[in-house]
């Protein structure tokens, strides 16, 4: 599962990380990395309450996530049906058998990395360097929630392939110090990835970068949608509730009453890492005890 959880967070990091400074997103992304790494490693099975509330967690952050996609769009009611088919077409890939939509983000992954990474390589010329400055600049928990979501999948998140969420982080930083060198500073941007594609040129002349830019983060959210509503599949001898968390995100989206970013960061420390590692600490120490005493 390491291609499909990089290729996950990798369009909403570089989404995020734009519209911070590169110092924000070293600290914060360091840290929900580490915090990925160290307390989010499930190593028994959950009960089946912890993965229907993480499922429908996953939906609320899907919902929140799917107003970012209706912004790459050319107008509000384009975005709004591109986003709910998008909705679908994730839920759909994931429906029958989660391991589908592994295959899906490994194949997806080195696509979205080249079509991100030829973007933001492409904006290296046009950076000014008085503006890349260490300032601390976090308006909401976007960019905690973004990549807090490997955590969702558990010890699992990292695969074989250890190094691809740093490497994620490394491609966040970039995206961060370039849009800082290339946009105003103080500048506030819904899509800064896009403007950063409209400013680019190429060996002098102006080009459009705009479909490549939208083409790579329309790809990248597909997978985090596919990811967050199929790694887990809670209540699976209820098919009903497969469809909670579609439900939700769609809702939520359709109703305009997105949930803060900052909730979602702090619900997804919550459900995500703490409640698995208090499930593996108190699972752990049962079988302990029944050891002792039959020993």
């Amino acid at each position: 599962m390491g291609l499909w959880t990089a290729a996950a967070v990798a369009a909403p990091a570089v989404h995020t990380a734009a519209a911070s400074s590169w110092l924000t997103v070293l600290i914060i992304g360091s840290a929900c990395l580490l915090a990925c790494y160290l307390l989010g490693r499930e190593t028994v099975r959950l009960p089946v309450w912890v993965e229907t509330v993480q499922s429908l967690w996953a939906g609320l952050a899907a919902g929140e996530i799917l107003g970012w996609i209706g912004n790459y769009w050319p107008n509000q009611g384009i975005g709004v049906v591109g986003s709910l088919v998008l909705l679908i077409l994730a839920a759909w890939s994931v429906e029958s058998d989660a391991e589908q939509g592994v295959r899906i983000g490994c194949m997806l992954f080195w696509p979205l990395v080249l079509l991100l990474g030829g973007v933001l390589l492409s904006g290296l010329q046009e950076v000014r360097l008085e503006n890349i400055k260490p300032e601390w600049k976090m308006t909401d928990g976007s960019l905690a929630a973004i990549l807090l979501i490997p955590a969702l999948g558990g010890n699992r998140c990292a695969g074989k392939n250890k190094f691809l969420l740093p490497g994620i982080l490394l491609l966040s930083l970039a995206a961060s110090a370039i849009a800082m060198g290339v946009l105003s500073p103080e500048a506030e941007i819904a899509t800064p990835m896009y403007e950063l594609s409209r400013s680019l040129s190429l060996l002098g002349v102006s080009e459009r970068f705009e479909s490549l830019a939208a083409a790579g983060m329309t790809l990248g959210y597909f997978v985090t949608l596919s990811y967050l509503l199929g790694t887990r599949r809670c209540c699976a001898e209820k098919r009903g509730w497969r469809w909670m968390p579609v439900i939700a995100a769609g809702g939520i989206y359709l109703l305009g009453a997105p949930i803060s970013s900052m909730i979602i960061a702090l619900g997804s420390i919550g459900l995500w890492i703490l409640v698995p590692a208090i499930c593996c600490m108190f699972r752990h120490g049962k079988k302990g005890k029944k050891g002792l005493d039959k020993w």
